[in-house]
């Protein structure tokens, strides 16, 4: 099974450390142990660090549940940016641009 891997720095603001990390999305694949009026269901694997398990994303084609599984992820890192850490590409060590979630959402 593909794997797609994001890995990142993460930096918590009172420390001078980064951490690397990673988020794996495996590919999606149809469930066939589920079915619904319209069929089996595509699924997607979502690891994040500090969580005790997967989550995972569910659609009724790959491209939702890929879009599903990113908006897992995102939220994921959002969480992080509203927290004041600091999140930047492994690589590069450039800033990434991520938008702290209004109080409204």
């Amino acid at each position: 099974m593909k794997t797609i891997k994001i890995q990142f720095l993460l930096k918590k603001p009172s420390d001078k450390q980064e951490i690397l990390q990673h988020i794996d999305i495996t590919e999606p694949k149809i469930d066939k142990s589920q079915k619904f009026p319209w069929g089996s269901p595509y699924v997607c694997e979502v690891y994040l660090p500090n969580m005790k398990q997967n989550l995972i994303a569910i659609s009724i084609n790959p491209i939702d549940t890929l879009c599903q599984a990113m908006e897992l992820t995102k939220g994921y890192l959002q969480g992080f940016v509203a927290a004041g850490y600091t999140i930047s590409e492994a690589e590069s060590k450039e800033p990434w641009i991520l938008e702290k979630l209004s109080d409204n959402h």
